[in-house]
C-alpha cells in the first residue's frame, strides 16, 4: 500500500534500503509501480477528461492530447536510450542475461526519471551519457499543466 501511494504521488520513497533493486526483474512489482507513476504524472485534469470522454478522443483538449502523446513518445525514447547505453554495462543491465529483464529495467528507469525517483539498479554505476539523457527526462518531467494565469 505504501509503494502504491508513493508511486501515484510520484514521491519515489521505498521501504527498502536498496530502493527496489531486489525487484529489478520482477514485472509484477515493477510494472504496477510504473503504471501508478505514469497515471500520477499525467495529472488530474488529463485523468478527469479521459474518464469523461474516453471513447471520444476528438473532444479531448489540446493539453490532454499533448500530454498523452508526449508521455508515450518520451517513455519509448527513454526506454530505448537507457537500454541501449547500459546494455553492455556489467554493473547495470549487462549483468542480466534475459533480454526482457534488460528492457524492463530500461523502461522502469525511463518512467522513474520523468517524475518519480525509484531505482531498480544502482544509478551511480550508470554511464555518464545515460545520466545526461536521464537529466533531460527529469527536466521535462510529468504532464501537470501550469496553473492558469490570473485574469486582470
Amino acid at each position: 500500500m505504501f509503494h502504491a501511494v508513493s508511486s501515484f504521488n510520484n514521491a519515489g520513497f521505498a521501504l527498502y534500503s536498496d530502493n527496489l533493486i531486489g525487484f529489478a526483474t520482477d514485472p509484477f512489482i515493477c510494472l504496477p509501480i510504473c503504471a501508478a507513476i505514469i497515471l500520477g504524472g499525467l495529472g488530474f485534469p488529463v485523468l478527469l477528461q479521459l474518464r469523461r470522454e474516453w471513447r471520444r478522443p476528438l473532444h479531448w483538449s489540446m493539453n490532454t492530447k499533448l500530454v498523452l502523446s508526449l508521455t508515450v513518445t518520451l517513455l519509448v525514447l527513454g526506454t530505448a536510450f537507457i537500454t541501449a547505453l547500459e546494455w553492455n554495462n556489467p554493473d547495470t543491465l549487462g549483468g542480466y542475461e534475459d533480454l526482457w529483464a534488460r528492457v524492463l529495467i530500461g523502461f522502469f528507469h525511463s518512467v522513474q526519471t520523468r517524475t518519480a525517483g525509484f531505482n531498480s539498479v544502482d544509478v551511480g554505476l550508470m554511464h555518464d551519457e545515460t545520466w545526461v539523457g536521464m537529466d533531460v527526462l527529469m527536466f521535462i518531467g510529468g504532464g501537470r499543466p501550469a496553473p492558469p494565469a490570473a485574469s486582470r
